[in-house]
């Protein structure tokens, strides 16, 4: 079975996405150990070598400086001491990522923007979803796809029919839901199936949702995760939360 260590290191005592990331771990068939918050850089490399472990995960979520001096340091102190042969992942905010990204020494950092899937496939090795084959082009292709997590669903509605196709496209680059189901506005509910009976006088805009010009026929949508290309950084920030609840970053 193999073995992952994982703790914060130097002063940051944020250990939430730690805790996370080794209870995914440990279902992903490793054996876990946590070695602490605001872990000292020698504790940490003493920590390596008595568990001797395949995946070190290190979290940082503070100052990106004080994070480069304490990375480099750690580097040099596994190298010294002859462990550096295992795989290291990190995990921190965007700008102290991109600061251990320079390091070229973690095979992944996290920024707390990834949905909890993309590290679930990291622990089992798998590459994470990135063409449209790779989500499922049916609710239960997708579901399978996303096991062990469920299909997400929302229901979404603007004034206008051009915001709620700009705001789905929105929601399905940053990979916020599985399932998007359009809400319409209360004129289009109550003659949902009898179309011909709306009000196609102008509305006065006191009702919330989508107008819904065809009204008549059932819509729903999965969510055209085909569309990601980067994620949005409006929505991102959004779920930046729910995405990084299962990694090492908290």
């Amino acid at each position: 079975m193999p073995r992952v260590i994982a703790g914060s290191l130097g002063n940051c005592v944020h250990v939430a996405g730690v805790m996370n990331f080794l209870a995914m771990a440990e279902r992903a068939g490793y054996q876990t150990e946590f070695i602490g918050a605001a872990v000292p850089v020698a504790d940490f490399v003493a920590a390596i070598r008595k568990h001797d472990p395949e995946l070190v995960g290190v979290s940082f979520r503070l100052t990106p400086e004080v994070a480069g001096r304490l990375l480099e340091d750690l580097r040099e102190r596994v190298e010294r001491a002859g462990l550096g042969d295992r795989k290291f992942a990190f995990a921190g905010t965007p700008p102290v990522c991109a600061i251990a990204e320079k390091l070229g020494w973690f095979e992944r950092c996290f920024t707390g923007l990834e949905p909890p899937e993309d590290t679930w496939a990291y622990l089992k090795g798998e590459p994470p979803a990135q063409k449209p084959d790779d989500f499922g082009a049916t609710q239960l292709a997708r579901l399978e796809k996303k096991k062990p997590y469920p299909l997400l669903r929302h229901h979404f509605g603007l004034p206008s029919l051009e915001d709620t196709i700009a705001g789905v496209r929105d929601i399905a680059e940053a990979r916020a839901v599985d399932v998007i189901s359009i809400g319409p506005d209360q004129n289009a509910q109550e003659s949902f199936f009898r179309p011909e009976e709306m009000d196609r006088r102008p509305r006065l805009s006191t009702t919330p949702g989508e107008p819904f010009p065809f009204a008549g026929t059932t819509r729903s949508t999965a969510a055209p995760s085909a569309l990601r290309r980067t994620p949005s950084p409006r929505i991102s920030r959004r779920c930046s939360g729910m995405a990084s609840a299962a990694h090492p970053s908290r």
